[in-house]
């Protein structure tokens, strides 16, 4: 394993024309290393004191993402970013500070909260990131011809009012249950 990632750091080290991202790379080869559960005596992940390996490890994975996304445009997708931890929050004001020209996307998938969520967790959206240009897009529940359309699509042919108006009800306007409900139909044949 610790050859196999050698080689793939190796690779992307060698193919960073940023010579100074390129030699952070190396620098905090041991804690990208670490995350993968690689260790070696002497490294300067094991020398460095636990609140430094996180600095570090924070730092690493900045380098890491600016150097893929020089090789290509690169989306990191989190899903339920409403979850998201403080350390994980911090890293993503690192991440997004002082990186014009390094081509990638944050996409943040999040619910609105609940009732019950608010009272649990105050915070329950993705996170603003004070460096970073932000969009917001609201999606909200499909409306009944657009559920009838999808419908139709996955059954491939056109579908009767009760189908429409079982998606209505439970699908609740969500496109991914009103993509599963017909496909589970049509699998067990109940349509």
């Amino acid at each position: 394993n610790k050859a196999c990632f050698t080689e793939k750091l190796d690779a992307l080290i060698a193919a960073t024309t940023d010579r100074a991202l390129a030699a952070e790379l190396d620098r905090t080869r041991s804690f990208l290393a670490a995350l993968i559960g690689l260790q070696w005596e002497n490294s300067l992940y094991q020398q460095v004191e636990p609140q430094l390996r996180f600095a570090n490890t924070l730092d690493a994975l900045k380098s890491f993402i600016k150097a893929v996304s020089l090789r290509q445009p690169l989306i990191l997708h989190l899903e339920d970013s409403h979850w998201l931890d403080s350390e994980s929050t911090l890293f993503l004001e690192k991440l997004t500070h002082h990186v014009d020209g390094y081509p990638f996307l944050l996409l943040f998938t999040t619910r609105p909260p609940t009732a019950m969520a608010t009272k649990q967790k105050s915070e329950q959206h993705a996170p603003e990131l004070r460096s970073s240009v932000q969009t917001t897009i609201h999606l909200t529940h499909l409306p009944r011809p657009d559920l009838q359309t999808l419908a139709m699509y996955w059954l491939e042919g056109n579908v009767t009012a009760a189908v429409v108006d079982l998606l209505l009800e439970r699908a609740a306007g969500n496109p991914f249950f009103a993509e599963q409900i017909p496909r589970y139909l049509q699998e067990y044949d109940l349509l």
